[in-house]
């Protein structure tokens, strides 16, 4: 089993609009143990709540855009504002001792 885990990139202050997602996507599967496998659920709840937030007009001036790349066989789900990741979630194995 794995937990979802996130890490934001050059940004102090986080706009509204990135709260909002984070929220959504953590309390959506953080907090308890998921199969890593479910990343792709996370991937496609991003795009869905990107695009709410879009509709909302939460998010105005940037283009945001949710895309996933793979490392060493670790797929993570990468939120981009105007081209630059600001936001990345990946899968964190849990070890049992």
């Amino acid at each position: 089993m794995a937990r979802l885990k996130y890490e934001t990139y050059g940004v102090s202050d986080k706009p509204l609009w990135m709260l909002k997602l984070q929220c959504a996507i953590m309390q959506e599967f953080g907090g308890y143990d998921i199969d890593p496998e479910r990343i792709n659920d996370v991937f496609d709840f991003a795009k869905k709540e990107v695009h709410k937030l879009q509709d909302t007009r939460d998010i105005i001036r940037s283009v945001v855009t949710v895309e996933t790349s793979e490392w060493q066989g670790d797929i993570s789900v990468e939120i981009l504002r105007n081209g630059r990741m600001v936001q990345k979630y990946y899968m964190a194995l849990l070890v049992k001792v």
